[in-house]
């Protein structure tokens, strides 16, 4: 693990020795992660296999590497170098090894992904819009990418309980032009359950109102005039 800034300890780079059949051919590959210190972090790695080497920076590396099965019906096995990130943003950096060369196939998102083998990723991924939230998620391989991509999900659960500082004009459906528009009222007790994490968020009162609000450069509803979203609710996780 890396230190807290400033102090005057410095990390010992780390070497992690791994085994397992990367590649499929039926032979496992003895190989080396070595996490390089940069003062009082890791941030850099190396993956040695035979004679070929791998290297590429981190953001904050955990200080661990392991192998993973993400597929346990294709021919590969993954090298998995967790980091922490920005702001406890932990992710992990899949590798591969085919033989001949080491790649890069993915960057998940999440402190403890799930690789169950079923080749399917479940994670977290940190949300965009409104507030500091995180909603499940699936990774998976994708051929055309080749790398391994999230699976898309046209809208996504929230569940940040609010207090209304302000009237909120809400709608039936999450589009224009405003159907079923009502008003909520300030002081009203409410949940945001679920939003598109690009305009729209649902929101929906302990007496069943829900409908929906839109949110553009910060600003709840009508922009450029919209309340600015930590003015609206009260209650909303804030964090760096």
């Amino acid at each position: 693990m890396y230190l807290a800034g400033g102090s005057d300890a410095r990390l010992e780079s780390r070497t992690i020795t791994l085994s397992g059949d990367l590649d499929g051919d039926g032979s496992a590959e003895e190989f080396a992660v070595r996490l390089i210190a940069d003062q009082n972090r890791y941030g850099q790695f190396e993956v040695a296999i035979k004679n070929v080497t791998f290297k590429s920076i981190g953001d904050y590396l955990s200080g661990d590497a392991r192998i993973v099965d993400v597929d346990a019906n294709d021919r590969w096995r993954e090298i998995a170098v967790p980091q922490l990130g920005p702001s406890n943003d932990d992710s992990v950096l899949l590798l591969r090894y085919d033989g001949k060369k080491i790649e890069l196939v993915g960057h998940v998102p999440g402190e403890n992904p799930v690789f169950d083998g079923s080749g399917a990723i479940a994670t977290k991924c940190r949300g965009k819009i409104l507030c500091t939230w995180w909603y499940p998620s699936t990774y998976r391989w994708s051929d055309a990418a080749q790398v391994f991509v999230e699976v898309p999900q046209p809208f996504k659960p929230m569940s940040i309980d609010v207090t209304l500082r302000h009237s909120l004009e809400i709608a039936a459906k999450p589009a224009f032009p405003l159907t079923g528009t009502q008003t909520l009222s300030p002081g009203t007790r409410a949940t945001i359950d679920l939003t598109d994490d690009e305009l729209w968020c649902r929101i929906r009162t302990a007496n069943a109102q829900a409908g929906w609000f839109r949110v553009q450069d910060g600003r709840v509803a009508s922009y450029p005039a919209g309340v600015p979203a930590a003015e609206m609710f009260g209650g909303l996780p804030l964090a760096d």
